[in-house]
This record gives structure tokens, C-alpha cells and sequence, in this order.
């Protein structure tokens, strides 16, 4: 049974995402760093926060997200809190168009951010391994790890959720 959140459930909510934000991290940077066609892990939880929940907080949601990614990445310094927030606000518009609640949405945003953020890091820092296919596949991939996460995070009992109920 669901009841309502607590006074404190939007702390505990900032909280659950900056922990899950980290796990996701040692997964990414530690088993998947070799993986040239593997999910982007932290942008498709990025990508799950900004199209699942609601639009209060949704951008400070992407930022957190990616400042938690640029602070375990040994190649980053600022990028992926950037490019998250320029995806949050980029959505702002899109959020009537996308269905919320549903798992294309959360998969065609993550591959939507997954192109956009390889293409600015390739232009940025350059290329190198990656072609227009490796880029496709992570893409891909970033979208089903995204909707993959959205039905696991969902099932959370209200009070550990990590974003609140916000799909249309």
C-alpha cells in the first residue's frame, strides 16, 4: 500500500538520487569504461528524471545527475553537468509533447541526450574511436538501460523513490 510522502521526502529524494547517481557511476567508469558501444548509464538515469517526473526540480535533477558523473569521471571536469543541464532545459519545452509515464518516452529521450552528448564531446574533445555507428549502438543501448531503469526505480516503495510521481 502507497501512502504519501513525509515533510522530508524531498530530501530523502535528492538523497536516493545522488546514491543511486553514484552506483551507477562505479558500474560505468569500473566495468562498462571499456565498452565502446555501452549504455551511457548516468544519462539514461538523467533521461528517466527529467521525462518521469515532475517539472519542479527537473532541471536541478540533471544537473545533480551529471555533477555526480563529472566528479567520479577521470576525463571530465565539467562536461556532463553541463550537457545535463542543457538537456533539462532543452526537455522544458518537449514535456507536453512526450508521454511521461510511458516507457518510449523515457527511451526516446535517453537516445535523443545519448547522440546529442557524443556528438558535443566528439566536436569538444574530439572523436576518436567512435564513428556514427558506435554512436547509434550506445544510443540504443542508453535507451533501453533507461527504460530498464524506469520500471526498477518506479517499483520502489513511495518514500525511496527518487523522483516523484510526475508522468501524464
Amino acid at each position: 500500500m502507497r501512502t504519501s510522502a513525509g515533510p522530508h521526502a524531498a530530501y530523502v529524494r535528492y538523497v536516493m538520487l545522488i546514491l543511486i547517481a553514484l552506483a551507477l557511476c562505479v558500474l560505468q567508469y569500473g566495468a562498462f569504461a571499456r565498452w565502446i558501444t555501452g549504455p551511457d548509464l548516468l544519462l539514461a538515469f538523467a533521461a528517466w528524471a527529467m521525462v518521469d517526473g515532475p517539472e519542479d526540480g527537473m532541471v536541478l535533477r540533471a544537473w545533480l545527475i551529471g555533477l555526480v558523473a563529472d566528479m567520479i569521471d577521470p576525463g571530465s571536469i565539467c562536461f556532463h553537468a553541463l550537457t545535463f543541464l542543457f538537456l533539462g532545459v532543452a526537455y522544458l519545452p518537449l514535456r507536453s509533447v512526450i508521454f511521461r509515464s510511458r516507457i518510449t518516452g523515457w527511451g526516446a529521450w535517453a537516445m535523443i541526450g545519448s547522440l546529442t552528448c557524443n556528438l558535443i564531446d566528439g566536436w569538444v574533445a574530439g572523436f576518436g574511436d567512435a564513428t556514427g555507428w558506435t554512436m547509434l549502438v550506445s544510443g540504443l543501448w542508453t535507451a533501453l538501460a533507461a527504460m530498464a531503469m524506469g520500471w526498477l526505480f518506479r517499483g520502489l516503495p513511495i518514500a525511496l523513490q527518487p523522483v516523484g510521481k510526475g508522468g501524464a
